[in-house]
């Protein structure tokens, strides 16, 4: 794919320059803009954060003006609501009010003004979705009347619905609402109880969700999309996967971000950065604004004294194992520790390293920094005691699946659709122990490779045993780990013991928990873990018992 490169020019100064003159002319002196560009990718994401009152709106607005042709704006931080509940437009009108609100936006004035324009904006968004899938329908009834069906499948296969996509988004997400076409000229939107109601009746958050999701979604190649405070109605744990799951669905765009939310680009490693300090008027005839700014290279270059206008206080931060967006572990935590900037490191060595280096780290002294990390079948309570006055939390299972498959957190999610829910779970677990039993050569494999590293690491010697010490003699008896290990399975097995279970080997390393989501009625472990997500989202009693198996963490961080 061809990249397409943006530059984003900010005026910094006005300097007095000498103009040319003509022969036998005095040369004059005219003030002039002098323009900073930073260069921005299709595919590519620029934060730009900043203290209340410095310019970031201001600078937003300019950026777009700077590039009117191919940039769409996405407001964000506005309350956008419907006049009534009858949002269909026809095609010519959308086109036309969507061109007036751009005219409209390129005003610099617009930001402050009241004008008829944005009364539109939100039933622009939801009828661009409708005319979206109204062409491809068309473009589906046109190859079916061809007759092929060969290329209709492959065209459906190739050309997913838009709701179908944004439904994908939102379920990724967290947020638990889908989409329907109701007719030709509306949306409706469904809770997971089968709830349906208008588009125009949906919370903020959702309103928020489907406004940026349509924007993004719909937006032609190669645009410039400016997104003003996307987190101002959405939580943490649903803005973060909401941008990532779209900025991978449209890296044929670039994207300019405004924040006052610090973990946002925290989140986004590859992300540039942006501080605005402070904006001037000047003439209109040199831009209107000069913006004093500074680049980062990364996040944590992030002053003290910017986070502190923004967040006011000392910041907590918790490193997690899993790879972001990608693992259990993040929506979970998002949701335990709500007030927390959650921050995935892959493995537990990357979360060592951060959580030490933060610590030892003067200069990041406004970080208070944890690790949560999987038990992985770890034993020594004085290492454990060593690790945590570090800062590092092990949990008291073996990792974050066993959270979701503990038999209380599976009780509450099958209570919800089932009466007789205790006999359900009692099935599903029975269906996971046969799993376990079947597959429980290759679970203790995993058990075994992990005692082993464990062994290894507590026999490594010390920095003074290696100035006097020529050779390190280690042997361990494998056979005797893996029998062990079996033994004690199958003995857990047997006596239908699943939280011991949970607590000392990978389940995940089996059928087991497909198995248990089939029982319980889900199509997949994605749907039944997504309905545990929702569950802990709702559910304070839910919430408590994923605490409790955290470990010592909680009484760290209240």
């Amino acid at each position: 794919m061809v990249m397409k490169t943006f530059s984003i020019n900010i005026c910094t100064e006005v300097r007095m320059q000498s103009l040319p003159a003509y022969p036998g002319q005095q040369a004059h002196m005219m003030p002039m803009p002098i323009m900073t560009s930073i260069p921005l990718n299709s595919g590519q994401l620029l934060f730009i954060v900043g203290a209340n009152g410095t310019g970031k709106s201001t600078l937003m607005g300019s950026i777009g003006q700077m590039n009117f042709g191919n940039s769409k704006r996405v407001l964000a931080n506005r309350t956008l609501c419907f006049d009534n509940e009858q949002i269909g437009m026809a095609s010519s009108e959308v086109k036309n009010q969507s061109a007036n609100l751009k005219n409209n936006e390129n005003n610099p004035d617009s930001r402050w003004q009241i004008n008829n324009f944005q009364n539109y904006r939100a039933k622009i968004d939801v009828n661009e979705v409708i005319l979206a899938e109204a062409n491809l329908n068309s473009e589906i009834s046109q190859i079916a009347r061809e007759g092929n069906v060969e290329v209709l499948n492959n065209f459906i296969k190739q050309n997913p619905s838009l709701i179908k996509i944004i439904n994908e988004v939102f379920e990724a997400s967290n947020l638990k609402i889908k989409l329907k076409l109701n007719g030709i000229e509306n949306i409706s939107a469904l809770r997971e109880e089968n709830f349906e109601y208008s588009i125009a009746r949906m919370s903020d958050g959702e309103r928020n969700a489907f406004i940026i999701a349509s924007n993004i979604l719909t937006a032609e190649k190669d645009t410039l999309i400016l997104l003003d405070e996307p987190e101002r109605h959405l939580h943490k744990s649903i803005v973060v996967p909401l941008l990532a799951n779209l900025m991978n669905l449209r890296k044929d765009c670039a994207f300019v971000i405004s924040t006052h939310e610090l973990d946002l680009p925290l989140e986004f490693a590859d992300s540039k950065i942006l501080i605005t300090r402070n904006c001037n008027r000047v003439p209109m005839a040199l831009g209107g604004y000069t913006f004093e700014i500074e680049m980062l290279e990364t996040a944590e270059e992030l002053p003290d004294s910017l986070k502190l206008d923004i967040i006011g206080s000392r910041k907590k931060v918790l490193f997690i194992e899993g790879e972001v967006h990608r693992s259990l572990d993040s929506p979970l935590y998002s949701l335990l520790f709500p007030n927390i900037s959650i921050i995935p490191k892959g493995s537990s060595k990357n979360v060592f390293q951060s959580v030490i280096g933060i610590r030892s780290n003067l200069k990041l002294n406004w970080v208070e920094a944890f690790g949560l990390i999987d038990r992985d079948g770890f034993e020594g309570d004085d290492e454990i005691s060593s690790q945590e006055e570090k800062g590092i939390f092990r949990l008291d299972v073996y990792s974050s699946e066993a959270i979701y498959y503990n038999p209380k957190i599976m009780e509450k999610v099958a209570a919800r659709n089932d009466l007789n829910y205790k006999k359900l779970v009692e099935n599903a677990i029975k269906s996971g122990l046969t799993a376990i039993e079947k597959h429980k050569e290759n679970i203790v494999s995993y058990s075994v490779e992990r005692h082993i590293w464990n062994q290894i690491d507590r026999e490594v010697p010390k920095r003074s045993c290696l100035l006097k010490d020529n050779a390190l003699k280690l042997t361990i008896d494998i056979a005797s780990i893996r029998g062990a290990d079996l033994t004690k399975l199958s003995e857990l097995v047997s006596k239908n013991n699943f939280v011991e279970i949970l607590k000392c080997y990978p389940v995940r390393e089996s059928s087991a928990l497909s198995e248990i989501s089939k029982n319980l009625g889900f199509a997949s472990r994605k749907a039944y873990e997504a309905a545990v997500i929702n569950l802990i989202s709702q559910d304070e009693d839910a919430k408590q018992i994923a605490l409790s198996l955290t470990g010592n963490l909680m009484a760290q961080l209240s």
